[in-house]
């Protein structure tokens, strides 16, 4: 057993080069007569990922430090943002794709609006699925986003993709996973991978509102 708890351990350890082995942060505590009959394993992986995590935070603020000054005052005046994730996968998407091409302000107004639409403002596969299509083109969403939505709620539905396994996967194979479905490109697997999977890694390129702020400054 303890053979097999170290072998995970350290599956798990391979992913963060820079983490200590788990035997160096494993204890093993011997029964009351002191002999091995009651072995328990305490480990701390999530301490020593975030004390990594801490130390590449440190690397990255050196690196724009060096080559890009703007971003680097960033650092100096924006509080620390917190990534969270959800565990609501198809509503995550289903903003994404309302987002797409639009400012934040008029994306959170129309997606209120469809909110607003659906019983108990719950926005799951069946909901949209039964959602008017007329009545969502009133609440400021195009015919085309519409049919994604509703397009992606019936996959869902009926089994042709499976989102709970994305968060299994890595930054690229999540995209490519993604766009296999109708309306969602790049942009749209990028917000899925920062504000639903809680990915810190990603910078993208298209997205309009980055691209407008690297213009003004």
């Amino acid at each position: 057993i303890m053979k097999d708890i170290l072998s995970s351990l350290t599956i798990v350890a391979r992913d963060h080069e820079d983490t200590p082995a788990p035997e160096k942060y494993c204890v093993l505590h011997k029964g009351e007569n002191g002999n091995p009959d009651k072995l328990q394993v305490e480990y701390s992986l999530e301490k020593q990922v975030r004390k990594q995590q801490v130390l590449d935070e440190k690397k990255v603020i050196k690196h724009f430090q060096e080559v890009d000054p703007i971003i680097y005052s960033l650092f100096q005046n924006v509080p620390e943002v917190k990534m969270k994730k959800t565990d609501d996968f198809f509503e995550s998407l289903c903003e994404s794709i309302v987002s797409q091409q639009l400012s934040i302000k008029a994306a959170d107004t129309i997606y209120g609006r469809i909110k607003e639409l659906l019983p108990g403002k719950l926005v799951t596969p069946h909901a949209i699925s039964k959602l008017q299509t007329e009545d969502a083109r009133i609440a400021g969403m195009s015919y085309s986003k519409i049919s994604y939505i509703k397009d992606l709620a019936q996959k869902l539905l009926n089994k042709e993709v499976q989102l709970e396994n994305l968060e299994k996967l890595d930054d690229e194979s999540v995209i490519q996973e993604l766009v296999k479905v109708k309306g969602i490109g790049k942009w749209t697997a990028e917000m899925f991978l920062m504000f639903a999977l809680g990915r810190e890694d990603i910078f993208s390129v298209g997205d309009l509102g980055l691209r407008n702020a690297i213009k003004k400054h």
